[in-house]
């Protein structure tokens, strides 16, 4: 599968390609595990369930709870075994004390019954986000709602009593007042999960803003939001968490995609740009381009110029035309008449989020003599104002001549 040829990951400063499974953590995974588990179930049972004396046989994702015939377990589990040699392996777990975990259930039988309650692992500690931390009430409440989903969906009759009774206590040890733990408690069992109101079901992205949370603050900001028709989403901090772990991979800055360089020339003109790769990677773009250029303008003065591969048929004017379209350095470069080797390639600034880094680019572009073909995204002159007195977008690794100013240069298209 060719969505599967490109999982590589990094560890302990060495990268690795993993040539077998799907990669953790993506997307694609889950969907990939599921279509190869329902094509085992196919292979493994290709008449149906009744000749491996399977009772039930229950599936989510490759967790798989059976009901079996009494010796004839260990006959399954080597027959699934048995199918794809080397690809994948069940274990099994049997029930102890008429008692079997299976996700967030535990299963218990009782004579001809089976019921059911939340099941926790022997290491649950018991800790949930506490109360008193700096975070916005809804993520709070969220907590409470989660627990009592829980309990209504996964508890048997008899059960949901006791799970709710651990919830409350669950709650007071998290430091949630009591009063408000049983307040959203009795209004999530009223108001149960899909009974949402016209005004939650509106969910539109395009209204809304992503703010860093203040206690009061925010809560303020969000109401006045409503009034204007918008959401407002809080995110975290930066916290000590953060600053202190150091099992976390940690990338060099010129390895890091997203960014906004300038592209130097020795005659002392600037270009500024942003990218979602490497510097590298976006700097070999532009050389690419202007070597395209240079075999383009060889060919069009009858000199064949030496490469692998088919020679090229298409129009040398064709080419060049497009290459000075792809990029203003190359535009540049061929009126400077400078060689490729005189150009280098600098990060100026970090940035991962698209958008931002669009804003921060125009940013760059205005307070730099550079020769960019336009001034990027439209961007407010207070914030222009405020860059422009704080100096924070200089790029101080160019001569800023009014020489390589970009308003000597015509207002083409950005590239």
């Amino acid at each position: 599968m060719q969505s599967r040829s490109g999982n590589y990951f990094h560890w302990k400063g060495s990268f690795y390609s993993q040539k077998r499974g799907a990669p953790m953590g993506s997307s694609l995974s889950p969907i990939i595990a599921e279509i190869f588990m329902e094509h085992l179930e196919e292979v493994a049972f290709p008449t149906g369930f009744q000749n491996f004396h399977l009772k039930a046989f229950k599936r989510y994702v490759d967790d798989v709870f059976t009901i079996v015939e009494e010796g004839k377990d260990r006959d399954l589990l080597e027959h699934l075994n048995s199918l794809f040699l080397g690809k994948i392996l069940f274990i099994m777990e049997k029930e102890t004390g008429g008692q079997l975990p299976f996700l967030d259930l535990l299963v218990m039988r009782e004579e001809n019954r089976m019921t059911t309650k939340v099941y926790r692992k022997p290491t649950h500690s018991g800790r949930y986000l506490n109360f008193l931390s700096n975070h916005p009430l809804n993520v709070k409440v969220g907590i409470i709602t989660g627990m009592v989903d829980r309990a209504v969906n996964l508890c048997s009759r008899e059960y949901f009593n006791e799970e709710l009774e651990h919830i409350r206590r669950t709650l007071q040890q998290n430091n949630f007042p009591k009063r408000l733990a049983d307040t959203y408690i009795d209004r999530r069992l009223n108001n149960p999960r899909g009974n949402l109101t016209a005004s939650e079901q509106r969910d539109d992205p395009n209204d809304a803003m992503v703010l860093p949370y203040f206690p009061g603050i925010g809560e303020a900001i969000r109401k006045e939001s409503r009034k204007l028709g918008f959401k407002v989403f809080f995110k975290n901090f930066t916290n000590l968490r953060s600053f202190l772990r150091s099992d976390k991979v940690k990338i060099s800055p010129e390895n890091k995609p997203g960014a906004i360089y300038s592209v130097n020339c020795s005659c002392g003109a600037s270009y500024i740009g942003e990218t979602g790769h490497t510097v590298a990677h976006r700097f070999q773009q532009h050389t690419a381009a202007l070597k395209r250029y240079r075999n383009a303008e060889k060919r069009q003065r009858g000199v064949v110029p030496k490469r692998r591969g088919r020679p090229q048929t298409r129009d040398p004017a064709k080419i060049m035309e497009e290459s000075i379209n792809a990029s203003a350095v190359v535009q540049h470069v061929v009126s400077c008449c400078n060689p490729l080797d005189q150009l280098t390639a600098t990060r100026l600034h970090y940035e991962p989020n698209f958008s931002l880094r669009k804003i921060k680019e125009a940013m760059y572009i205005r307070h730099n003599n550079c020769i960019n073909r336009d001034e990027g995204v439209g961007v407010s002159d207070i914030w222009l104002t405020v860059v422009n007195a704080t100096q924070c977008c200089k790029d101080h690794s160019v001569d800023q001549s009014p020489s390589t100013s970009r308003r000597n240069n015509p207002p083409d298209d950005v590239s």
